[in-house]
């Protein structure tokens, strides 16, 4: 097979839904090739057999052409663009236009999702289309060298609890706001880093402004520099409300935590009640403050039993969803699709 995919972006989901997997089905299988590209350009279109397009909203007339030409085409999606939240409308609606996504979603053969749950959303939108599920994967090489230095790191006498939130997570900070601010106040040793938040006071006000000398907010960062960035973390956070557009989330930030051996606590969302084994991290039953309170507080005190929970999560990600075998997952669904058209 010969497969162009046109990514959305080249620093987050176009990574891990295209790059990476391209990178492995070009080391992995020599009778394949799989490039990754931002336009499409006409000279694609001899000898492709495959066109995926990644959250595209205005490529129709490129689909039909494709497909005349007898190339299957694929629309690639990793969110609900249904049901973007109030607080993230207006950059939501900026990149994912539902109407225009659908119209597109279309005209492909087949789409392909990160979760189950996405899956049966888009079947209900868009009926009698083939929807296929193809979970992320981390190539946890790339973070094998921060886990290194955060294993041999000498001992220190802060913990500091981590979490990458981008502008979508703002209806989250509600769950663990108070939490972190109970936290902070009981336990002096206790630091927070942020990354991704444009501004913390427009998350929580002036709830944490006692404890500002504690806290690190950093602007997101590339993926080929996130490893470094959270490899100071001790604990992950994974909050996610109550709400459909979170319903459909994939476990990736779970992955990244741990990849880096780093304990986490999640909401009891679908993707981390899937992700998480005993002893592999810790749920929030009912997404209540006095779970997130005793998980957290457990984890800040004992030293013994973050480093254990982050072992064990190091291994689920490395033997379970790391890239370079989960590749043929790929591989087999883009063949499926094709033999299905």
């Amino acid at each position: 097979m010969n497969i162009k995919f046109y990514a959305c972006d080249l620093h987050a989901c176009g990574i891990y839904r295209g790059e990476l997997v391209a990178r492995e089905i070009n080391a992995q299988y020599p009778n394949h090739r799989m490039d990754v590209k931002t336009t499409i350009m006409f000279s694609d279109y001899a000898g492709t057999n495959i066109m995926v397009f990644q959250r595209q909203n205005k490529n129709i007339e490129n689909i039909n052409f494709a497909k005349s030409r007898g190339i299957v085409t694929i629309y690639e999606i990793d969110d609900d663009i249904w049901s973007i939240p109030a607080i993230f409308e207006s950059y939501g609606k900026h990149c994912l236009k539902p109407d225009e996504s659908m119209a597109v979603m279309r005209a492909c053969d087949a789409i392909t999702v990160t979760t189950p749950e996405l899956a049966d959303v888009v079947r209900k939108h868009i009926p009698g289309k083939q929807v296929f599920e193809i979970a992320n994967a981390l190539d946890v090489v790339v973070w094998d060298a921060a886990y290194v230095e955060r294993l041999g790191a000498p001992k220190k006498d802060t913990v500091t609890i981590g979490w990458m939130a981008s502008q979508s997570h703002l209806m989250d900070v509600p769950l663990v706001g108070e939490v972190l601010r109970d936290l902070m106040a009981e336990f002096s040793q206790l630091r927070l880093h942020f990354i991704g938040w444009i501004d913390m006071a427009a998350f929580m006000g002036n709830m944490l402004a006692p404890f500002k000398d504690r806290i690190k907010c950093e602007d997101w960062v590339p993926v080929s520099a996130l490893a470094d960035s959270m490899k100071g973390f001790d604990i992950g956070l994974l909050p996610l409300s109550d709400h459909a557009w979170n319903m459909s989330k994939s476990e990736l930030k779970y992955f990244q935590y741990g990849a880096l051996g780093i304990a986490s606590v999640a909401s009891p969302m679908p993707c981390y009640n899937r992700a998480i084994e005993p002893g592999a991290g810790l749920i929030a039953a009912n997404n209540s403050p006095a779970e997130w309170y005793n998980h957290l507080k457990s984890l800040i005190a004992n030293e013994e039993l973050r480093r254990g929970m982050g072992a064990r999560a190091r291994q689920v990600v490395s033997q379970k969803h790391n890239i370079k075998d989960q590749v043929r997952v790929w591989v087999d669904t883009y063949t499926r699709i094709v033999n299905s058209i």
